[in-house]
């Protein structure tokens, strides 16, 4: 049974999207940790696409962040991911696709501070895009609309890994700032080069247990943890193995 608290929050982004979008809304479609198995309330962030047959006017788009912003108010901890995207988008797969509309939680403060000036600079392309595409085809939770098979094309591998590889190109050093998060990102990556695996990040980290060196268990293991606690990496004796993991991770992709 679904946990009512994720419930509430699914009721909600209906509501938003079936309220301001209108006829132009395709569907709505959750992936990430809630799709995949893994998610944590305290841990996960809730991943969402929405699509739609034409990009929403400006207005319209303002109000869907303010309806976002209080909808946060009865979400996880780390909130809503989500992206707006064209249908005729989702059908053509490239490196980086479009999209109308993002919110996270990591633009929530320009949102507060600016919302139309953060409207105008969250409007391009987005690299991760073609993952998420990718774990809606593995997996996913469609909340309205279409099937998602009627909406997304195929994600051909090579993109898929493309993608992955962009969202940790930097996690040699991201991981001394985001241990939990560049830890678990990297356990999922490599199961997806080495076996063609689609995974959440806890599902990630124990294949990754039973597959990376297993020097590396304490610090997998404990990542793993604060991920599903909602905790910051506390152990500072496995901050040593930071440099070797995301060395080692890296040239195995």
């Amino acid at each position: 049974m679904t946990d009512p608290r994720v419930a509430a929050v699914f009721d909600g982004l209906t509501e938003i999207c079936r309220t301001l979008l209108g006829k132009t809304l395709v569907g709505v479609y959750v992936h990430g940790s809630l799709a995949l198995g893994g998610f944590t309330w305290a841990g996960s962030d809730v991943d969402v696409l929405i699509v739609v047959s034409a990009e929403p006017p400006f207005d319209v788009r303002r109000e869907l962040i303010r309806r976002f912003l209080d909808l946060e108010t009865i979400c996880p901890r780390k909130g809503l991911e989500l992206s707006i995207v064209l249908e005729t988008d989702c059908r053509e797969i490239r490196p980086s696709v479009p999209y109308c509309l993002h919110y996270s939680g990591a633009w929530r403060e320009a949102y507060l501070r600016d919302l139309d000036e953060t409207l105008r600079e969250l409007h391009g392309e987005d690299p991760d895009l073609p993952a998420h595409f990718a774990v809606v085809n593995r997996a996913c939770i469609r909340l309205c609309g279409k099937e998602p098979a009627e909406v997304f094309a195929e994600v051909p591998p090579e993109l898929y890994r493309e993608s992955i590889l962009f969202d940790i190109g930097n996690a040699a050093e991201d991981i001394f700032a985001h241990p939990v998060y560049v830890t678990l990102n990297l356990c999922r990556a490599i199961a997806f080069v080495r076996d063609g695996l689609i995974l959440s990040k806890l599902d990630g980290a124990e294949w990754a247990l039973r597959h990376l060196p297993e020097r590396f268990a304490p610090l997998i293991g404990h990542a793993a943890d604060c991920y599903r606690r909602g905790q910051p990496f506390s152990d500072d004796a496995l901050r040593d193995h930071f440099a070797d993991f995301a060395k080692t991770c890296l040239s195995l992709l």
